[in-house]
């Protein structure tokens, strides 16, 4: 008779690919777009909105620190998250015109 499944735990001969590969099969699939993931726009997106617009709050209200610093650093977070996404269209815009598209 065969054991019970576990759908918690992974099966690993049927294991999924690292998930590195599918970060790098995304940002290949964005075509000229993947300029803004791998430039200045995409670190503060990644470091700014993420890190210390969600992971950093998450972090102070598992610690139990006064929430006010929490909401200060989501909405820091969602600024950059609306300035990167301006100026880094703003920037694609300019290569667009640069390569005559």
């Amino acid at each position: 008779m065969p054991a019970a499944v576990n759908p918690a735990q992974p099966d690993p001969e049927h294991d999924t690919a690292p998930p590195h590969v599918g970060r790098s099969a995304f940002i290949a699939s964005l075509g000229s777009l993947n300029r803004v993931w791998v430039s200045f726009w995409g670190l503060l997106l990644l470091v700014g909105v993420v890190g210390f617009g969600i992971l950093e709050p998450l972090r102070l209200h598992a610690r139990r620190r006064p929430l006010a610093s929490a909401a200060k650093l989501v909405l820091l977070g969602g600024f950059l998250l609306r300035l990167a996404t301006m100026l880094a269209s703003e920037g694609i815009d300019r290569y667009r015109v640069a390569a005559g598209l």
